[in-house]
């Protein structure tokens, strides 16, 4: 696998445990706009999101280079991106925008 590769992902969530409250620990939610673009609904002041400078329309295109596709696998992609570091990458886009910013795991 070569450098900036993502690695694959495990099959599924066995032994990795779901956490549900992952987005909400990070001060993120997210929806499903007309455009089936997932899109940040909100931002909690003070929480990680907040600090890695995500706003509120926001559109996320990925996490750790993996292209988010629903509400439902941001959460997977940072569960995923907590097993790789204290960090993720996020890209997204605000305006005609692209953006990349990093999210700190609490």
């Amino acid at each position: 696998m070569g450098r900036g590769q993502p690695r694959p992902l495990p099959a599924g969530p066995e032994g990795h445990g779901h956490r549900p409250e992952l987005l909400a620990n990070l001060g993120l939610a997210c929806k499903l706009d007309s455009d089936k673009a997932v899109v940040v609904e909100s931002v909690k002041a003070g929480f990680p999101a907040d600090a890695g400078k995500l706003k509120a329309g926001d559109v996320l295109q990925l996490v750790n280079l993996r292209r988010v596709k629903s509400p439902d696998k941001v959460e997977e992609l940072f569960r995923y991106a907590m097993m790789d570091g204290p960090k993720a990458k996020v890209t997204t886009t605000r305006g005609k925008e692209s953006l990349d910013l990093e999210i700190l795991f609490p």
